[in-house]
């Protein structure tokens, strides 16, 4: 499931890219080991590799590359 790239990172990378990919995909409700979820995997490993360290800047170009699915906030009128 996992790109071959994957061994050349730190532990901290390889943690961005699991934690940001998770909570991107909760927010989304995507199933991480759906097609939707290993495409955003594949992004995330490809964006840390070029040297994006930011988990909102990549949870941000996960969305641009594969939409938002996440519900904005409800705002209620007083």
């Amino acid at each position: 499931m996992f790109p071959f790239e994957m061994v050349s990172f730190t532990d901290a990378e390889f943690d961005l890219i699991t934690t940001t990919v998770g909570r991107w995909a909760q927010r989304n409700h995507v199933e991480v080991e759906s097609a939707l979820g290993e495409a955003a995997m594949k992004y995330a490993v490809a964006l840390v590799s070029r040297g994006l360290n930011s988990d909102e800047a990549i949870a941000a170009r996960l969305n641009e590359l594969l939409g938002s699915r996440e519900k904005p906030p409800s705002t209620k009128s007083a």
